[in-house]
């Protein structure tokens, strides 16, 4: 999968820019986590019937 276990230098800048937002708006979250319910659903639902199950 290509997933390594070393950190790299954009992971603190990743969580530095969700912690900003949060800080705004703490609820954000599932806004966020609703878009991205969307999204699974949407490529889920363009898979074909026998991938799909």
């Amino acid at each position: 999968m290509g997933l390594e276990l070393q950190p790299r230098e954009d992971h603190a800048a990743y969580i530095d820019s969700w912690l900003s937002v949060l800080q705004g708006d703490k609820r954000f979250i599932f806004t966020a986590a609703a878009y991205a319910q969307r999204a699974a659903d949407f490529l889920h639902g363009r898979q074909p019937a026998s991938l799909a199950a």
